[in-house]
């Protein structure tokens, strides 16, 4: 039977496109669609087809389209798992409701732990996303006490959820670290400024203004202006609450 659907990792497509390198994104969209369906060429095929000058920088571009690959079919395993423990956890645990919630905003330093849950009591919504993240780094066995992870996690409040669950799968799959951050101190380090999602908004003069961040050459960009944006002002920012990240792009 014919495919009538591919799926396909479009953030690195978007990484490459948003790097003004859309010409490699369209190569490596033909390169997938030739390895879903089974199409065999050769490195002489590709050089030619993306209008390469040596086989050596062929090479390279199918190397680094095998690694992509490699991160997006593991991190659909990864969201697998995460997504089964936070069901089985969220039908296994039990929350008492005679406790505050965490949704009452109550002081850190108010916090306590239930001693026979190992947790402390917060809403089913807020708990079922602690379970995520958790559930993420415990693929990699990095979660650290649970305790002190959701406490960090608690603490949390400068981004949305759907853009830390991303920037927590881009640092687990980052191969360039050797060591790396268990979960409480990776947030606690507010270390997730290094892997969000590109759109943010900055509070200037009263207004939020929304723009691309480009890591690479550390600059904000708005459709009508472009600003220097060093990471540690980025945190100074986000301490003042005058940044903050978006999802989706621009518009």
């Amino acid at each position: 039977m014919k495919k009538m659907y591919m799926n396909i990792p479009v953030e690195y497509i978007s990484k490459l496109i948003n790097g003004n390198n859309r010409s490699k994104a369209r190569c490596f969209m033909e390169y997938y669609y030739d390895m879903e369906n089974d199409e065999i060429n050769s490195v002489e095929f590709y050089r030619i087809s993306w209008g390469l000058t040596s086989k050596g920088s062929t090479h390279k571009w199918i190397g680094e389209f095998k690694s992509e690959i490699e991160k997006y079919h593991n991190f659909m395993i990864l969201k697998n798992n995460a997504h089964y423990n936070s069901v089985k956890n969220s039908s296994e645990r039990k929350v008492n409701a005679n406790l505050p919630t965490h949704r009452e905003n109550k002081p850190s330093s108010e916090r306590k732990v239930n001693e026979d849950l190992n947790i402390i009591d917060i809403d089913k919504e807020t708990k079922n996303r602690f379970r995520t993240i958790f559930s993420l780094f415990g693929f990699f066995r990095m979660s650290g006490k649970e305790s002190e992870a959701l406490e960090a996690f608690l603490n949390v409040d400068d981004i949305e959820f759907d853009n830390l669950v991303y920037s927590v799968r881009m640092f687990l799959q980052d191969t360039t670290i050797t060591h790396k951050q268990w979960m409480p101190n990776f947030l606690k380090e507010k270390k997730y400024v290094n892997y969000m999602k590109q759109t943010l908004a900055i509070l200037r003069n009263g207004k939020w203004i929304t723009g691309e961040y480009n890591s690479e050459n550390e600059t904000f960009i708005t459709p009508t202006q472009k600003y220097n944006l060093s990471k540690s002002r980025m945190l100074e920012l986000l301490d003042k609450q005058e940044l903050k990240f978006s999802i989706g792009a621009v518009a």
